[in-house]
């Protein structure tokens, strides 16, 4: 039902806010000063905590998961010889990594994200009512671990997301950067390029006090302090 809600409210959002250039190009006017400020920090910020928490699962599952680091290192030397070769269109196809980056985000960095209704509105077979600027939160993590759409969730699977299976995926039940017209544009190049330089020269391993590197109690889903990898040389 709340995915329901959530997808409604993500097409309300679409066709409210692309109706004209005109309106984009007044909201952007409208910052200066302290607000231009603080978007810039809120960019930088939220940035910098969702791409800690995405590196360190996916280095985590890997250093686990041995194969599946040997897959990936074998698809980053087929495609990139040195570091000059680390370009967005080499990066974009490579697919098992795409897939490793993706079935990590299954552990979204941000736990929870909040739309706010256009309008009043009644969820179809429903009593719920949809309160215009009320916020609805939509828990993330609750979505992207529900077994009605995800087969054993907690399991590393990467082929969750191949060609042959991805298409098997609900629309608006992988949500790590939300959906709709504000979600992060190429949310996953960043990591791709990281994850390229460091498994095509260090071979990543558990070090020997690991422990499940999800802290619930923090606002971004991270690791504790002093979680710990090993990095050998190739």
């Amino acid at each position: 039902m709340l995915i329901g809600i959530y997808r409604k409210m993500v097409y309300d959002e679409d066709r409210e806010s692309w109706k004209t250039k005109e309106m984009s190009i007044d909201i952007f006017n409208g910052f200066e000063g302290d607000a231009l400020l603080a978007q810039a920090a809120i960019f930088f910020v939220a940035g910098r905590e969702t791409s800690i928490a995405t590196m360190t699962c996916a280095l985590f599952e890997l250093a686990k998961q041995p194969e599946m680091q040997k897959r990936v290192r074998e698809e980053t030397h087929k495609t990139i010889q040195d570091a000059n070769d680390v370009t967005y269109e080499a990066v974009h196809n490579m697919k098992y990594l795409h897939q490793v980056i993706n079935e990590t985000l299954l552990y979204p960095p941000v736990p929870i994200i909040d739309r706010f209704p256009l309008s009043d509105d009644i969820f179809p077979g429903t009593k719920i009512t949809d309160k215009k600027d009320i916020p609805v939160y939509v828990v993330l993590f609750g979505i992207q671990t529900d077994l009605r759409y995800y087969l054993d969730p907690m399991h590393f699977d990467p082929e969750r997301f191949s060609d042959e299976r991805k298409n098997h995926i609900v629309p608006c039940t992988f949500l790590p950067f939300g959906e709709g017209p504000y979600k992060l544009v190429n949310w996953t190049r960043s990591h791709k390029r990281i994850l390229t330089m460091i498994l095509r020269d260090y071979e990543v391993a558990l070090h020997p006090s690991w422990k499940n590197p999800i802290d619930p109690r923090n606002v971004f889903i991270s690791p504790p302090a002093g979680f710990l990898l090993n990095f050998k040389k190739i």
